[in-house]
């Protein structure tokens, strides 16, 4: 028997899907979420799991280490590795609108076709080149390219830089073979790094903004490299050539900032997440110029732009918990919706619809005038804040408390298709050609790259 068969079999690997119709909004065009707890007619989750942490290792505990290995696949035939564009940004692209419509995923579940254990502490989203998946770490770790195909090493910065050039590695980016990161050290600061995707050779390397202490996300469009960060207390966003790395410009955005930003077709939409400068930001994409900002709240996630509208939400910590439709020319608000609690994630924009996830583990779907289509409520599963992502017609979720794991969800009704119980997914995935392309953590925080066929 195949092990996706078995699994599916065993109720190991796939799981019934818990979601909630939501009525129409009352008036205006204002939603507001429900906030009933689960009812009735509420399909809830029964995807096995080890949630016994006692005598935890470095990596899994005994328990987990027996399910994972369950759930590998029954063979040993090598993963389909074709040519792709499709993830060498985070949320997918410039725009992380999160969803690519000619990817798929199969719909009875999956097996994991490879882990790369122990890989220390990762710091950044996973990103993929033809060749490679790209993962940033922390504590020294740099950057590591591993084989799509096998998880085998290709190669790490820590073999092809010195040790003390990449300390923190954060926020890679994939572009027609070359491989962008920034990192920072204790001798050379905050830089940007232009690496061979193949290999890892240096190609160049700028300082994008003079004095910057911290950089945050990269992302890339149309020949130039966009990015933000601090110096001091300021936040600054940036552009530079993404050739060479010469500076295009530099705008201060005083008052504090985020890490996250996102490039439409006419516009750089940077999240502020400090009150002194909180809400987005949109800026020039020529000349880094303040266009408007909006949203007088705290937005950690990168701005979504689709559908002639931009997404933005907002986190717990301050005021209502908030997803806000803004006009992307002007900046004001079109509609909101608000939950019970918010989310340091982005949305997905696919198909006239929005989808995103909270702090509390449920996803959302709304119509592109912000009426609620379906909602997420699984018993006991908690949704990564890093958001789903959306491939073809399903949505790839990682859950990080209790039944944690990934999951496959209709995007069309919220009914989960299947799920598989590893340890807590907290960084957004990848799917190429039928492929999952993971990250999860253990309690120690060591993590671990699998590839799971589905």
């Amino acid at each position: 028997m195949d092990r996706r068969a078995f699994l599916t079999a065993t109720g190991l690997a796939v799981s019934t899907g818990g979601c909630l119709r939501l009525a129409e909004p009352d008036s205006g065009n204002e939603s507001s979420a429900a906030s009933e707890t689960a009812t009735d007619g509420v399909t809830t989750s029964q995807t096995a799991t080890a949630s016994d942490t006692s005598g935890q290792t470095e990596t899994e505990t005994e328990a987990e280490r027996a399910t994972l290995a369950e759930l590998a696949c029954s063979t040993d035939a090598t993963l389909p590795v074709t040519a792709t564009d499709a993830w060498g940004q985070p949320q997918s692209d410039a725009a992380a609108t999160g969803y690519v419509p000619a990817e798929s995923v199969g719909t009875d579940g999956a097996c994991i076709a490879w882990r790369a254990e122990d890989l220390g502490t990762v710091s950044s989203s996973i990103v993929l080149s033809d060749e490679f998946v790209f993962t940033g770490g922390a504590n020294g770790e740099g950057l590591r390219a591993s084989d799509r195909a096998t998880g085998e090493l290709g190669w790490t910065t820590r073999d092809t830089l010195p040790a003390d050039e990449l300390i923190n590695v954060r926020n890679p980016l994939v572009v027609d073979g070359t491989v962008y990161v920034n990192a920072e050290s204790i001798r050379t600061g905050a830089q940007v790094f232009a690496l061979d995707a193949g290999t890892g050779e240096e190609q160049w390397r700028t300082k994008p903004a003079a004095d910057a202490d911290l950089l945050g996300a990269l992302r890339y469009r149309d020949g130039t490299l966009y990015g933000s960060g601090w110096v001091g207390e300021d936040a600054v966003a940036w552009a530079v050539d993404a050739a060479d790395g010469s500076q295009r410009w530099q705008t201060t955005l005083s008052g504090g900032g985020s890490t996250s930003l996102s490039v439409g077709s006419e516009r750089v939409y940077v999240a502020g997440d400090r009150q002194g400068d909180a809400g987005v930001r949109a800026l020039d994409p020529e000349t880094g110029e303040l266009l408007w900002r909006a949203v007088d709240q705290e937005v950690r996630g990168a701005p979504t732009v689709g559908d002639g509208t931009v997404y933005a939400t907002t986190p717990n910590d301050v005021g209502p918990k908030t997803l806000f439709a803004l006009d992307p020319a002007s900046g004001e608000t079109k509609w909101s919706f608000e939950t019970l609690n918010g989310t340091n994630g982005s949305a997905v924009v696919a198909d006239g619809t929005v989808t995103f996830g909270t702090s509390d583990g449920e996803i959302y779907c709304l119509d592109a005038e912000g009426a609620p289509l379906w909602r997420y409520r699984g018993e006991d599963v908690r949704f990564s804040q890093a958001g789903p992502i959306r491939v073809g017609d399903t949505l790839i979720a990682g859950a990080t408390q209790e039944q944690s794991g990934l999951y496959a969800i209709d995007a069309a009704t919220g009914d989960t298709l299947w799920s598989v119980p590893t340890p807590d997914v907290a960084m957004t995935p990848a799917v190429v050609d039928g492929v999952v392309y993971a990250m999860y953590r253990t309690e120690d925080y060591s993590h671990h790259l699998m590839a799971l066929r589905a």
